[in-house]
């Protein structure tokens, strides 16, 4: 394929947005709406029976909406100035409706239309502020939902008129902004650079940078390289990039920096990027970095690479008061809030003479709300912190606010021997709490066994659920009395369970109606909502406890956690499924009572059991055992009865369930095409979709290839999203005898198990180990039509969107455009050895 280069252009990156000329807004739009929009289900078609979204344009015609007086809504007129709308839906009374149904009946959508003439074919840089999605001549297209600047997608428009339709979701009537810019040039590096903060005493050891290159052009651009032109500060460095960038996709690559010198005392420092396609230069841009002095209080943001997808990551460090290197510290870990970013966050902290305080990012401001790969980030910064600063591991204190707040109980509940106590302020309790699903149509539509597996995989989320894992945890719980955001409710209930349990907790309720309250500062500096001084007192008392001789916790997915305290627990009788142990220890005698443990591994310390034996009873069953030199024993529950095993073996299966298992480590986007070129180009778009929500969502690496590009060497390495059934996917195709779902153009079968499609098709999507490298998983979306394969990625498993909740494999209709869950013909998860002998499944 030819490549047609623009002139090369520079511009600079610094703290504002990049501008361009030629910036055009729409001076005014129809609007339709509000449509009722339940949590968690934000891609819903409300307009499916009326020709579908991606049709929709104005007319005469009325839409019911649940919101709107009489229960019918019309599309209405909307000024905008600069690119910035403010809409105030008619016939809506939003104080009448907080009244009797609470915030679920403020969340909406609505859908907004206008049209562009252009004077050429040219693509052309969409910038969007509060719009989660979009279409342009009925193309789809992912906006910015939250209220941030970094998104930008690249977007074909033709010669002529051009229609575009956004769809808004907001709470009460919406704001958001919609402009659209001409690129410089083929590839850019957009704004949304992640960057390490560089230190006036120390020359960085390892740093990274994380490029976000957006391709504006429908070519494939291969061959790219990276350069860093050398300076007096940077080392000369070339990267070059294994994948090509896809067409109007974003691959942010990550970018080793090489600092060989201290900067000058300025406040920032400048490293020159230059974007190349073989030997042809596509783009320079200037980025600036900030110097920091950590003598004065100035907190860093240090930068890693990621094991979960290889991307730059960065972590946001305030150091101790008169830091000494040659001193340990304790660590305050410390979780921002939703909208808020974690360098912003380590700024809110006054210093501490006794602890560095570390901020994770959750992979964005919103990202996964310390879900899935939020979670596994906040690991990633710890163990990547103990590495390169002298903390005590036995004094890790967990804290957040809001968002902030749930994610500590959710971490803390979850790992609780990592961490020497827990100070959630303002946390909800579950999503289900907060936010709750009462409204959404899966409720309204799906049967309870179907919808079972979803809220088995959800499980996790229950926080309270899991409360008694903290009973080795002081907790210090900070709440505004009139909080409108997160109300005290959730506070309370945390309070009121951990009492009942007669856990170490304190509640603190403070007498104001402000979220995100910092009177009195601390010191000056530090936010009371999140760094109150009786916080530290109380928890500073406290060290992690390695070995209690009293355990009690609960588990549902292994593949979160298996370690608690000394007990590893190896295997689950049922995956997914409640699990409890209450162990104790009294001189060399261990008492087990358990439910769903099939074997677990005890690590018998000295601490533990001072002698070189042990009496052993397990549900019932006792066995005498001499303790190795390694103080480990495994035991199995088996149908012979109690085994002791001097190691347990390690499985020679994945251990991780659910569709959102294959995002965790490395991955490739592969679209299939075997088809005709429009199905071909069904599972391109699809494949360019989740590769900017990977970017946007997870500020993730993603590529795309399509499935003749993929060699035997990458599937040792990655895990493949494989997009199209056996018939439009070459690897699929190549995979399919050995795989548990069988497409045909009539039905898909599973098992015994056969469902027929209708004439719209039927699509299935589910996680599987990739027989051809066992040690990686493949994630499979197909359909039996080529229809089918237009709705087979719907249940895309992001947490903040519909498919979040994704067993390990679901078959669905296109009723799912409508109707979520609703449109679930089948469900379930696989066994541990990944079979459907459990018959652990439901179908309609």
């Amino acid at each position: 394929m030819k490549f047609f280069f623009l002139p090369l252009l520079s511009f600079v990156i610094g703290a504002n947005c990049l501008t361009y000329a030629n910036d055009n807004s729409i001076p005014s739009w129809k609007a339709l709406g509000p449509f009722l929009a339940a949590p968690q289900e934000g891609g819903i078609d409300h307009v499916f029976f009326q020709g579908g979204q991606e049709n929709l344009h104005p007319t005469d015609q009325a839409y019911n909406s649940q919101l709107a007086k009489g229960g019918v809504i019309r599309w209405f007129d909307v000024p905008a100035k600069s690119g910035d709308v403010t809409a105030v839906y008619p016939g809506v009374d939003w104080k009448f409706l907080g009244t009797i149904g609470g915030q679920p009946l403020s969340v909406n959508q609505g859908y907004f239309y206008a049209e562009v003439d252009r004077a050429d074919d040219e693509a052309l840089l969409i910038a969007t502020r509060s719009v989660g999605e979009f279409f342009v001549n009925g193309r789809h297209f992912f906006g910015e939902p939250y209220n941030f600047t970094f998104n930008k997608v690249a977007v074909p428009f033709k010669k002529g008129k051009n229609k575009i339709l956004l769809k808004v979701s907001s709470y009460g009537d919406p704001e958001f902004h919609f402009s659209f810019e001409k690129p410089p040039a083929q590839v850019l590096i957009l704004d949304d650079v992640t960057a390490p903060d560089l230190r006036s005493d120390q020359v960085l050891k390892e740093a990274w940078l994380g490029l976000p290159l957006i391709n504006t052009t429908e070519n494939w651009i291969r061959n790219l390289r990276i350069h860093i032109v050398g300076n007096k500060f940077f080392d000369e460095t070339t990267e070059r990039i294994s994948f090509p960038l896809a067409p109007l996709s974003i691959l942010k690559v990550p970018v080793h920096l090489i600092q060989k010198t201290l900067t000058s005392e300025e406040k920032s420092s400048s490293v020159l990027i230059e974007v190349f396609s073989g030997t042809v230069k596509l783009s320079e841009q200037k980025i600036e970095l900030r110097v920091r002095n950590i003598s004065h209080d100035e907190s860093i943001k240090q930068t890693f690479k990621s094991r979960i997808d290889g991307s730059a990551q960065y972590y946001s460090v305030l150091f101790p008061k008169k830091f000494d290197p040659a001193k340990s510290y304790d660590a305050i870990i410390s979780l921002h809030g939703a909208n808020v970013e974690a360098s912003e966050l380590t700024n809110h902290f006054a210093p501490k003479d006794w602890a560095f305080v570390i901020g994770p990012t959750n992979r964005r401001p919103h990202g996964f709300a310390y879900q899935d790969t939020g979670r596994l980030d906040v690991l990633e910064v710890i163990e990547d912190a103990k590495k390169k600063f002298p903390l005590h591991s036995e004094s890790l204190y967990l804290e957040g606010h809001s968002m902030g707040g749930e994610g500590t109980w959710h971490l803390g509940l979850h790992h609780p021997s990592m961490f020497a106590g827990l100070a959630p302020s303002a946390g909800w309790s579950s999503f289900q709490l907060y936010t709750p699903f009462v409204y959404q149509k899966a409720n309204l539509s799906t049967p309870p066994q179907l919808l079972s597996f979803r809220d088995r995989v959800l499980m996790d989320s229950n926080n309270p659920y899991f409360i008694e894992n903290a009973e080795h945890l002081p907790i210090y719980i900070t709440q505004a009395e009139k909080d409108d955001n997160v109300p005290a409710i959730h506070a309370r209930l945390f309070f009121e369970l951990a009492r009942n349990l007669g856990l170490k907790a304190e509640y603190r309720e403070v007498d104001t109606d402000i979220h995100w309250f910092t009177e009195p500062l601390n010191e000056d500096r530090g936010f009371d909502s999140m760094d109150h001084p009786a916080q530290y007192e109380f928890l500073q008392k406290n060290k992690v406890s390695a070995f209690p001789k009293d355990l009690k916790f609960r588990l549902i997915d292994l593949g979160i956690e298996k370690n608690f305290y000394w007990v590893r627990v190896e295997e689950q009788d049922k995956i997914f499924t409640e699990t409890e142990l209450d162990v104790n220890i009294k001189q060399n005698n261990v008492k087990m009572v358990t439910s769903n443990v099939k074997a677990l591994t005890l690590h018998l310390s000295r601490e533990l059991i001072s002698s070189d034996s042990a009496r052993i009873e397990w549900n019932g069953q006792v066995a005498e055992v001499r303790i190795p030199a390694s103080r480990k024993i495994s035991l199995e529950m088996s149908t012979a009865g109690l085994e002791v095993k001097t190691n347990y073996p390690a499985s020679k299966q994945l251990e991780r369930h659910s569709m959102k298992s294959a995002f965790f480590d490395p991955y490739v986007i592969v679209y299939g095409t075997l088809g005709s070129k429009e199905e071909t180009e069904t599972l391109y778009e699809s494949a360019r979709l989740l590769n900017n929500r990977v970017w946007k969502t997870a500020n993730g690496f993603a590529p795309i290839l399509p499935d003749t590009e993929v060699s035997s060497e990458m599937m040792k390495q990655m895990n493949l999203i494989l997009l199209g059934s056996p018939d439009r996917n070459l690897i699929s195709k190549k995979l399919a005898s050995k795989l548990p779902i069988k497409f045909s153009k009539k039905d898909i079968r599973f098992g015994v198990e056969k469902i027929e499609a209708s004439d719209r098709g039927l699509a299935a999507a589910f996680l599987y180990p990739n027989p051809l490298s066992p040690s990686h998983y493949i994630a499979v979306f197909g359909g039996t039509s080529a229809e089918a394969e237009k709705f087979s990625t719907w249940f895309q498993p992001f947490f903040e969107r519909l498919g979040f909740g994704t067993p390990d494999f679901l078959i669905y209709s296109e009723a799912v455009r409508y109707s979520g869950w609703g449109g679930v013909k089948a469900a379930g998860l696989f066994s541990k050895d990944w079979d459907l002998l459990n018959r652990d499944y439901a179908l309609r």
